[in-house]
């Protein structure tokens, strides 16, 4: 009787801790945006780093570039497609530039939510993002 109540815990607990990864992993689907305002600069300008996390684990990261005055994007450049691995426990993100497995990109995400990531570099920089609706 001990043996089929430890059976059925241990298969709760599993079914639980999936659940979770998978709800976690969903929060991160969808572009997410970061505006850099350069208004200190005499050229006005801002750069708008924008993530889009697919479901099939590919990812891209593009650059809007524009001017604060007339909040338009002149330039809506690709920077890198890849491939993502999101890992829960360890509260990162690894994506794979191109797809190569030695071209890497390693993310701590300091916060998830349904419309907040943060973010932060091996190098310790900081991007504070928001999910576009």
């Amino acid at each position: 009787m001990r043996t089929i109540i430890s059976i059925i815990l241990f298969c709760l607990c599993c079914s639980i801790n999936a659940q979770t990864n998978t709800t976690s992993s969903n929060l991160l689907l969808g572009p997410w945006t970061f505006t850099d305002n350069e208004s200190e600069k005499a050229d006005d300008c801002f750069t708008k780093h924008r993530f889009v996390f697919q479901q099939d684990n590919k990812c891209s990261y593009w650059h809007d570039i524009g001017r604060i005055s007339t909040g338009k994007s002149n330039y809506h450049r690709l920077i890198f497609e890849g491939l993502y691995d999101y890992q829960n426990i360890k509260k990162e993100i690894i994506i794979y530039i191109n797809g190569d497995k030695d071209d890497i990109l390693k993310m701590m995400i300091i916060k998830l939510s349904n419309d907040i990531l943060i973010i932060s570099d091996e190098a310790g920089n900081q991007m504070n993002l928001r999910k576009e609706q």
